[in-house]
């Protein structure tokens, strides 16, 4: 059994239980129902500081070093003097779709979660045996004391 979570920028807002051949039908309907913005990247991150899943420095020009003007012996101009130009750069984020699927193997915690029922239900339903053993001193026989305490056992919470 397969859990599909869909999340909006990390928060969970539903999900389903299926059979693992369902798990990649399930996510195309999730995603078919709830249409976002896909994987991008942004000039920007305000309001999405918490869906930046990278982050570059993009260079638009590079740091140019000023040069000095160039005289001849008699002092004439042979090369102008040429300005320092300065780094030019912005920053780019790599923002998270706005959807996400997740999808989990739950086979185990489902066994677990059957097993438990079962048990607990074994025990609800020789309680009363404990009960009239505490009340009238009539003693529980010991092979339904041992099968509480094997049910026991199987509970895992």
């Amino acid at each position: 059994m397969k859990k599909v979570i869909l999340k909006q920028f990390g928060v969970e807002l539903g999900h389903a239980i299926v059979e693992d051949d369902k798990a990649h039908e399930q996510s195309a309907i999730f995603l078919d129902n709830y249409k976002g913005l896909s994987q991008r990247w942004a000039l920007g991150k305000i309001g999405f500081e918490n869906q930046v899943l990278e982050e570059k420095k993009v260079i638009d020009q590079e740091y140019i070093a000023a040069i000095p003007e160039v005289m001849d012996e008699q002092g004439n101009i042979v090369q102008a003097a040429v300005p320092e130009v300065p780094e030019v750069s912005h920053m780019e984020y790599f923002l998270e779709a706005e959807y996400t699927i997740e999808i989990f193997d739950v086979t185990a915690e489902m066994n677990q979660e059957k097993q438990n029922k079962e048990a607990l239900k074994y025990l609800t339903e020789t309680d009363w045996y404990i009960i009239r053993e505490m009340d009238s001193g009539v003693p529980c026989p010991v092979d339904i004391k041992q099968e509480r305490a094997l049910a026991r056992s199987k509970i895992i919470k």
